[in-house]
């Protein structure tokens, strides 16, 4: 899901440009570009980290490591103010939505992950 939010976060540039417009009007045509590189820079950079952290966190939990499961947890939380965040961000009303809805499922992952079943699963010794 993360990966289909940093595509779709390239993806929509254009809008996010008229986004950017729209919402600080006395900014100059450098400073809108300016804004929207800053943006996408940082939106890219961002997804690409979370990409790599939810594939480690999922091959460990897969493993039974109890730390990462703890550590989805945190970066749940973290991912959780950025969608906070992500609302006043100038972008399109579908990325929004999309962020949304990956917050859903980072939601119900750290529920299943906290389940009886899934702690039986982590505290079960590993040979």
């Amino acid at each position: 899901m993360s990966l289909i939010n940093l595509i779709s976060s390239v993806a929509t540039q254009g809008s996010t440009k008229a986004a950017i417009e729209k919402r600080f009007p006395n900014l100059t045509a450098s400073q809108v570009t300016t804004q929207q590189h800053v943006l996408l820079i940082a939106g890219v950079a961002s997804g690409l980290i979370a990409v790599a952290a939810w594939i480690l966190i999922a091959r460990a939990c897969q493993a039974g490591k109890n730390w990462a499961r703890m550590t989805g947890t945190v970066l749940f939380g973290l991912a959780t103010l950025d969608a906070v965040g992500g609302l006043i961000n100038p972008v399109v009303v579908p990325v929004k939505i999309l962020a949304f809805v990956i917050w859903l499922f980072g939601l119900i992952a750290v529920v299943r992950l906290w389940q009886a079943a899934s702690t039986a699963f982590f505290e079960a010794p590993r040979s």
